[in-house]
């Protein structure tokens, strides 16, 4: 899009009574995703931003991902690395509550990533995994993408910190190309934490097309 076509963002908010005016947010926001960053359009994604529906903020996202760019990609970074509150915590709150917000929009900005990251963002991508596999799901697509890129000592730092073992079984094992992968599961096999050695024997015996079931728990 080099021209703009139909309202603003801004004259559709100035018009509260415009029918179907919701889709024709939306519908802006999407033809902005397409098009060339230019400042009035930046002031309308950032008016969205700034809305409290929740679904016009997320293809308002997905407007800055599109232009892509050092300075929107840091900012989906920024996001990205975050850490997601608990389903216990989420369960907690009600609908609108900035907790439920907050957790949207680093899922978002994880997702969004995904054509963005280079070899750059492999360590904040692992560090932001092993302090968390349970809410590290959306960032294993990326991992995945920097494989040759991850730095295998980062592996033994987590080997030797406590808190982040588990974590690393997770991400061994989610790494189907990850080299020296079975030596991992091996060596974590062996490991005296009997809980986690268990789950290591396991990921060695499932077949690398078949899911591994989830810890007790998990």
């Amino acid at each position: 899009m080099t021209r703009d076509t139909g309202p603003t963002l801004q004259a559709l908010l100035a018009a509260p009574g415009t029918p179907d005016r919701f889709r024709r947010l939306a519908d802006r926001l999407v033809l902005l995703a397409g098009g060339h960053e230019t400042a009035p359009r930046r002031a309308e994604v950032g008016l969205a931003l700034a809305l409290p529906y929740w679904g016009l903020r997320v293809l308002a996202m997905r407007a800055l991902a599109g232009w892509g760019g050092a300075r929107w990609k840091a900012w989906l970074v920024d996001r990205a690395d975050r850490p997601l509150p608990g389903h216990a915590a989420l369960k907690r709150t009600r609908r609108g509550d900035p907790l439920r917000w907050a957790a949207l929009e680093t899922g978002t900005a994880r997702r969004l990533l995904a054509p963005l990251v280079d070899r750059t963002d492999a360590g904040w991508l692992m560090d932001r995994y092993l302090s968390d596999w349970r809410a590290g799901a959306e960032l294993l697509p990326l991992l995945i993408r920097l494989l040759p890129h991850l730095d295998p000592a980062r592996l033994s730092v987590a080997m030797a910190r406590p808190a982040e073992r588990e974590s690393l079984l997770w991400l061994v094992f989610h790494l189907r190309q990850l080299p020296e992968r079975g030596t991992w599961l091996r060596r974590l096999a062996a490991f005296p934490d009997e809980d986690l050695a268990k789950m290591a024997r396991r990921a060695l015996a499932v077949p690398s097309a078949v899911p591994m079931p989830p810890p007790p728990g998990g």
